[in-house]
């Protein structure tokens, strides 16, 4: 079955507006004059369908009724993660692009993982050091100059700097001082921002969060206290969650995994529009948002969790709150307001397996050491074959391959063969082989950049998981079921219709 593409559409939409400049400012009147785009990370596309039903008058139902809504939007790439999400959304190109294939991956050079926003050469400084393509809002400014601005705001820090690109100003929640940060990449910092962070209203960080409704009022909600939960000690599997002092130790690590981030955020991005002047030129800017604490708290609780419906509810409001700061600070026809997602939810397997689905955690280390073990005893391999085994990807150490006298080839497709057999393990795919699932396998080769992945790809079984070290999640994704590949994508504000796509098409047919 064919999808939607969603970054071909956010693209040649976003793109339609840059064209503009190429038209006299009395020809261009009415027409946009800020994009902004707000990514929510992990809302799955049936979510904002949900909140809208159960909240009338709220931010998603206004974009649904008064926007184009494209109700079969998937990414066609494996890895379903932040970082590849947001890079795949503002290039329009698949990780075999653009570079970026994981959240981390393992640098065979410095044989160590490195996040996508960060490179051996840079130390800790954090850039778009390792994307690959430009960004929407580079092709902007390569339109119009320094005349069109370019921000990105968000919870993470792979979040604000993919979404910016090369050229974009990014700025991110600072988790050991709260407020917002940037980087000397982005140096010098405006004045504004270290002012507007030292001004934080008290209130914007709670000691606690509690329910906004009564639990009854959350329809298709699971149980508050669920044993399987796995949100971080101090904030506990129940409300109300205490977050202790504010400003206090680990008091904004909690703050991440709340509602009450996507709030700090979006009054961050209302100042910047505010002193920026965002949207009040005759040449137009672009703003990326993205929202982080749906993906936080899903990963803690899980998709049908109490926590996760409570904070859809907050979300909802907040939205409808930031299209009215726009329609009044900018404009109703002068800005352009996409909404959608960098991936989707899938897998919490220990709720699946109450269910009677055959769901399972997958331990990575086990993975490894099989694959240590049956390369010993078939290539003669001496162990540790296993160089690293950032998942979905498994790196082999060719070093130790070549010194055995095995090719890399001949290597990753007996670990493969091994990985075939292991329990919830569903595909194990070599860069050289993709005959197993046309279907998956071409999700999977999208998603491979060979300096930076992995000799083997594994793929878990539908709701089952692997999972890493001290398996702190609730829930996961990151695999090419559509759950996981399933977003949003709403058009709202200037020239932009009221209609729903329901049509199939892939973007080869647009």
């Amino acid at each position: 079955m064919a999808h939607r593409s969603l970054p071909a559409n956010l693209f040649a939409a976003t793109m339609w507006v840059a064209g503009l400049l190429a038209t006299p400012a009395g020809a261009a009147e009415g027409r946009p004059r800020l994009v902004v785009v707000v990514v929510v990370d992990q809302l799955r596309g049936d979510l904002p369908l949900r909140a809208a039903a159960a909240s009338p008058g709220g931010g998603f139902e206004r974009i649904l009724k008064g926007g184009t809504v494209y109700d079969q939007a998937y990414y066609e790439h494996a890895t379903t993660a932040t970082a590849p999400g947001h890079a795949t959304l503002f290039t329009g190109a698949y990780p075999s692009q653009h570079g970026i294939v994981g959240n981390e991956w393992y640098e065979r050079d410095t044989q160590q993982r490195t996040s996508s926003v960060t490179a051996p050469a840079h130390g800790r400084e954090i850039g778009p050091w390792n994307l690959r393509a430009t960004t929407v809002g580079d092709e902007l400014r390569l339109a119009c100059g320094v005349r069109c601005r370019v921000f990105a705001v968000s919870g993470k820090d792979r979040g604000a700097v993919l979404p910016a690109g090369h050229v974009g100003k990014a700025f991110w929640f600072d988790v050991a001082r709260g407020g917002f940060r940037s980087s000397a990449y982005y140096a010098p910092s405006p004045d504004w921002v270290a002012k507007w962070n030292a001004g934080i209203p008290p209130a914007m960080y709670p000691a606690q969060w509690t329910l906004l409704r009564a639990p009854s009022a959350y329809a298709g909600a699971a149980d508050d206290d669920r044993s399987f939960e796995r949100p971080p000690a101090a904030l506990g599997k129940t409300f109300p969650h205490a977050l202790g002092q504010p400003g206090g130790n680990g008091y904004y690590e909690l703050f991440l995994h709340t509602p009450f981030v996507d709030a700090l955020t979006l009054a961050f991005v209302r100042e910047l529009a505010r002193v920026e002047g965002l949207g009040r030129n005759d040449t137009p800017d672009f703003l990326s948002v993205s929202l982080s604490a749906t993906d936080y708290v899903g990963h803690s609780f899980g998709p049908e969790s109490l926590e996760s419906a409570d904070n859809l509810v907050r979300l909802d409001r907040a939205l409808a709150d930031f299209i009215g700061f726009l329609d009044e600070r900018v404009g109703r026809e002068r800005y352009l307001l996409v909404l959608t997602a960098d991936h989707g939810l899938g897998a919490t397997p220990d709720y699946s397996a109450t269910l009677g689905f055959p769901a399972q955690r997958i331990d990575a280390e086990s993975l490894s050491s099989t694959v240590d073990r049956e390369l010993a005893a078939r290539l003669r391999v001496p162990p540790p074959a296993v160089s690293a085994f950032v998942p979905p990807a498994l790196y082999l150490d060719r070093a130790k391959l070549a010194a055995a006298g095995v090719s890399r080839e001949r290597a990753a497709a007996a670990a493969a063969e091994v990985l075939r057999a292991q329990p919830g393990v569903a595909h194990a795919f070599t860069s050289d082989g993709f005959a197993a699932d046309p279907a998956i396998a071409a999700l999977v080769e999208n998603s491979l950049y060979e300096p930076r992945s992995g000799d083997v790809y594994v793929v878990p079984e539908p709701e089952s998981a692997i999972v890493e070290g001290l398996n702190l999640y609730t829930a996961y994704h990151g695999t090419p079921y559509a759950a996981d590949r399933y977003v949003p994508l709403y058009f709202f504000g200037a020239g932009v219709p009221a209609q729903r796509i329901r049509s199939e098409e892939h973007t080869s047919e647009l």
